[in-house]
């Protein structure tokens, strides 16, 4: 890949941060404020399901959790974590559509998914980027340790 193509790569990825960060200070997304909740309650050592109701797996709270201990409860804690994992899942679909096709397929697909989550992000929705980043790595990990029919007969024995 020659350095044209990376620095693309990473203009893209600058937009998608400024982007982002500039539509979350003026159009916060529908569950913002359970997420937020959330957070806060589990950085106190209260307990998902038992201590209050959340119908998200716990894995993602005690991650907000986490973050948002850490940074002192700041409001943006949210924003910053589902920004990182928009990035996060901008560079496996990188990788993903880079082996399947080519870096021109790879690069125009991620600017696809951006495109995509500030078209949603205009309108209040906001895609779960957690989700979506576990999903695509296992997805390309599969791709990438299991290209062979021989490994795959290993697996299902």
């Amino acid at each position: 890949m020659n350095k044209f193509k990376i620095g693309l790569l990473i203009a893209i990825l600058l937009i998608e941060i400024l982007i982002s960060i500039a539509l979350s200070s003026s159009n916060p997304f529908i569950d913002e404020g359970q997420y937020i909740a959330y957070a806060y309650y589990t950085s106190r050592g209260e307990l998902p399901y038992r201590d209050f109701f959340a119908p998200h797996p716990p894995g993602t709270m005690y991650l907000w959790g986490t973050v948002f201990a850490i940074l002192n409860n700041q409001v943006l804690t949210i924003t910053i974590i589902l920004l990182l994992f928009e990035v996060l899942t901008s560079i496996i679909l990188f990788f993903f559509f880079r082996k399947l096709f080519n870096d021109q397929m790879a690069v125009f697909t991620v600017a696809g998914y951006i495109l995509l989550t500030v078209i949603l992000k205009l309108f209040g929705i906001q895609i779960n980027p957690i989700v979506i980043f576990f999903l695509l790595l296992s997805t390309y990990l599969i791709y990438v340790y299991f290209p062979q029919k021989d490994n795959i007969k290993a697996v299902q024995k």
